[in-house]
Order: structure tokens, then sequence, then C-alpha cells
């Protein structure tokens, strides 16, 4: 596997002919350079991987994320410009497909399963007669299984920045507001209960989300986080480039467990909890990019896809060996809580 550390990635990663071998005739798109960390405002950062959109191969371009020397929060340093959405979010993104026909009915109840887990925490910081609000909800499936499993009580509201998504909400009996959490007009009661469920990696600014939580929750509510986590085992192994957390160019910041404490307590909300939760799509989409484009081994590579069964059960069971073993996984969840 390359490692960034021999200091020829960089080079080998920009030279033309391993991206016209990787992405064909993806085209390149403009990009904004981001010079700053979004945490303490340093502009003193290193290398830290390259990848490119290995994924969907929306672009050709080769993308460089860097790390905060003083915080050690990482970002990519090239990101695509606001113009470019559209494309690297294509139809095919997973918050923007209908789940169950790209997992299959039963993988697809699996997660249904451990969605609904998520259900006993909201609980426990909510009770049972509370206001939540789920950001960057797509589709609407958190929203769909907590009308179906939570209790009555609950008023549900869904935000998201498409239109059609947000009216589709709308048409299924949600309260649904439309456009950028920063900064739309929250025409809709305070909530209890803020959550974004692996959204805040794709955001320019992590600490105005953070802020602007803050600022619309009732006092004592809850500001909840689920995001990619660095400096796990699967991390660790892929990180020069393979590894499926990139998810590049879409992941705009990747956070520690320290670096997203920061986050939340620089905007006033205190830590009430960080867990760590198991990630086997991290583990086989990291070996399908790694076994596909980096060993050119792309048959096998795509036996390590999401919606099989085998091995989706592989690799949860590797990544609860990680976390019985080391406390962690790819994946974590905070709960911060505004004082009052």
């Amino acid at each position: 596997m390359p490692r960034l550390d021999d200091g020829n990635d960089l080079a080998a990663a920009a030279d033309g002919a391993f991206v016209v071998r990787q992405l064909g005739s993806a085209p390149q798109i403009p990009t904004d350079e981001i010079g700053a960390c979004n945490n303490c405002r340093s502009a003193e950062f290193e290398d830290f991987a390259v990848s490119q959109d290995y994924e969907f191969a929306s672009c050709g371009n080769v993308f460089r994320f860097v790390r905060c020397r003083h915080c050690g929060l990482a970002w990519l340093h090239n990101r695509p410009a606001l113009s470019e959405l559209s494309r690297i979010y294509s139809d095919e993104h997973s918050g923007y497909r209908n789940y169950r026909d790209y997992l299959g009915s039963f993988i697809a109840s699996m997660r249904d399963r451990v969605q609904a887990g998520k259900i006993d925490v909201f609980r426990r910081y909510a009770g049972t007669q509370a206001v939540i609000a789920d950001v960057g909800c797509g589709e609407g499936v958190l929203l769909h299984l907590l009308r179906r499993r939570g209790p009555s009580g609950w008023t549900l509201i869904g935000v998201e920045f498409l239109e059609e998504f947000a009216n589709a909400l709308r048409a299924d009996g949600f309260l649904a507001l439309q456009g950028r959490f920063e900064t739309l007009e929250w025409d809709a009661p305070a909530p209890d209960v803020i959550i974004m469920n692996q959204v805040i990696e794709h955001l320019e600014d992590p600490q105005a989300v953070a802020a602007r939580a803050r600022e619309l929750l009732k006092p004592g509510g809850v500001f909840i986080v689920e995001t990619p986590c660095l400096g796990s085992w699967d991390q660790r192994l892929f990180r020069d480039r393979w590894w499926g957390g990139w998810h590049t160019p879409r992941h705009w910041h990747l956070f520690t467990e320290e670096t997203l404490r920061q986050t939340f307590e620089r905007q006033g909300l205190v830590v009430e909890e960080i867990t760590y939760l198991l990630n086997p799509w991290a583990w086989l989409q990291s070996l399908r990019f790694w076994l596909g484009r980096g060993v050119g081994w792309p048959r096998l590579g795509e036996l390590f896809q999401v919606n099989s069964l085998p091995m989706v059960s592989a690799a949860t069971a590797v990544d609860f060996v990680q976390r019985s073993l080391t406390g962690k996984t790819s994946n974590i969840r905070i709960v911060g809580r505004k004082e009052g």
C-alpha cells in the first residue's frame, strides 16, 4: 500500500497517467483552497492524505487532506467549489437513493434495527414529549423510524437542503424546513433534540453549525452528532488514499474525539456523552477501493459490497473486535447539552 510518509505519494497522485488510469475521463472541477483550521483558525497544517472520488468518479481531481498542527482537525484543503455540489452529489449518493433497493430487504431491515436502537438514546435525553429535528435528513429514513417506533408525543421536524426531499417529507405528514441549517429561517417549534446523522463532516463550517444548534435548542436541549472518526484501525491501515471514510470529495472535515469535543465546547455546548459505534461500511469501502483501484484486482474488490450479507457480517465482526480491544471505531457519536 503506498505511504504518504515517503514523500513521493503527492507527486505520484498528481501524475496525469495515474489519474487517467484510475478515473478514466472524469473531468477536473473548480476547487477552493481552504487555508485555515475551522476549530482554532490556525493556518499551520501538514499533509495528511490524498484521495480521489473512487466511489462515483464524479471528477478526476486529486484531493488533499491536511491536518492542523495545533488542534489536530483534518480537512479537505482543495475543496470542490460550491457550484460543483450537484456534480459530486449524484443521484447515486447514499443520502439520496432508496436504500432498501440498494441494500436489499434483509440488510435494510438489519440497518433499521440498528437505527431504531438510537431511539433509546433520544428518549433518554428528550423524554416522551419533545420536539426532535433531524438535520440533513435526506429521504427521511430516520424520521419514519422515529414515527413508527418512538413515543407518540414526539413532534418530528426534517431539515433538508434539497427542495424535492423537503416537499416529499411534507407530503408524508412531517414538518419540513428547506435550506442550509446555518442560515435558514426556523419557522418551527424550538427543538429539544437536534440530530445530525453523518452530516457535519460534509459541511463547510462545523463551528457555525454547532453555534446554530445551540442558538435554536431549548434550554437543556441536546445536539446529537454522529460522524466518521480518525484514529481507528481501518483509517490507519488505509489512510494514504483508500480509506472509505475520506468519502472524497464529499467529506470536508474529519474529526478525532478531541477535535469533535472542541467543536462543541467552543460554542458553549457541554459534552454529555461520547460513544463509538460499529462501522462495517468503512472497512468494506476501504477494501473495495484498495483491491480494485490500488492493487488492480477490480473483480475481487467488487466482492466487498455493503449489500453483501457475508461481507457485512465479516466487517461487523472485525469492527466489534476493534471496539472490544481499543474502545474505538471509525464512527463516533457525541451528545452536547445547551445549559439552562
